[in-house]
């Protein structure tokens, strides 16, 4: 009997999509009210490339969890500490 891959909710699949983008320094989430999430995600820097793997991380999960209100904001760092360019909104999901 072949085994299954175990279900993930939400929060895993987030947590998955956006570790596996090495670019991500981290992330945070947030609930918005009716069943709606915010996904403040870190960048270093503008990057083309790594905007695009957020995107399609963003339309796996929404794909997953189409009944699921998220918005996912992608905030660049550039060169400037974390607290100068974001107030975390949430629980931190994941960082590097």
């Amino acid at each position: 009997m072949a085994l299954q891959a175990p279900v993930l909710n939400e929060f895993q699949m987030i947590t998955k999509e956006l570790s596996a983008i090495r670019e991500v320094e981290c992330a945070f989430i947030d609930s918005t009210g009716h069943s709606g999430i915010l996904v403040t995600v870190i960048l270093p820097n503008s990057d083309p490339s790594a905007l695009d793997k957020v995107v399609n991380a963003e339309s796996n999960v929404m794909n997953a969890f189409p009944w699921l209100n998220i918005d996912f904001e992608v905030v660049l760092r550039a060169e400037r500490a974390l607290h100068e360019v974001v107030s975390p909104k949430g629980s931190l999901l994941f960082a590097r």
